[in-house]
């Protein structure tokens, strides 16, 4: 079950110019992140944010088991319940390749820390019911590189669309004890678990933005 929680689990420019506005974008539908702030300076926008994303699930198991202390078949209740919420802080860098006219094409770069917590609960295995290390050991970073233009129609407001490619990597490493029969006793070791991965993808998304 960690590992299925793991896996339900599956990432400023400083210049001198001679103006500046702040800026918001929201990105609708579904995404690793829906609004960002950025201070505009000329050609290029620094921008920062922050996502969350969250997820459950819940399993409920009744079947027949035999039980050994009243000799008899019993109906058995079992329910298991996951969840899972990632905290995804971001910086990153706007550049517009043109700022003449309306349209106005970009590029632009994203760094991103996730964070993850979740927790397991089973009602047959309460002492199953613990931290999961595999979580709290795990570290992940996202990177983000995109294109795209920005139709203005005024100074203030834009729509524009972005095509882009994400990359998240990160791994976690957890130690627990276990035991090994020698042939005369069962000996205690640590045993280790490294997991590490890589996940990459293309998008594609629409930005409605605002510049103060």
């Amino acid at each position: 079950m960690k590992r299925i929680i793991l896996l339900m689990v599956l990432f400023l420019s400083i210049t001198t110019v001679s103006y500046s506005q702040m800026t918001f974008s929201v990105s609708p539908g579904i995404g690793l992140y829906g609004a960002s702030f950025g201070y505009q300076m000329g050609d290029i926008v620094p921008i920062v944010g922050v996502a969350v994303l969250s997820g459950s699930s819940s399993v409920e198991d009744n079947y027949m088991r035999w039980n050994e202390t009243t000799q008899t078949y019993e109906m058995v209740d079992r329910t298991e319940d996951v969840s899972a919420t990632v905290v995804m802080p971001y910086f990153g860098l706007k550049y517009f390749l043109s700022n003449s006219g309306k349209l106005k094409p970009y590029v632009s770069a994203i760094f991103w820390k996730p964070f993850i917590s979740s927790s397991y609960e089973d009602s047959m295995y309460p002492e199953d019911n613990e931290d999961n290390d595999y979580i709290d050991n795990l570290s992940l970073i996202g990177i983000e590189a995109g294109f795209g233009t920005e139709y203005f129609f005024d100074k203030n407001f834009s729509i524009g669309g972005e095509f882009g490619f994400r990359m998240l990597f990160g791994g976690t490493e957890t130690t627990e004890t276990d035991y090994y029969w020698n042939g005369n006793e069962d000996i205690e070791y640590e045993r280790t678990y490294k997991i590490s991965g890589l996940f990459d993808y293309t998008y594609a998304r629409m930005t409605l933005n605002f510049y103060f």
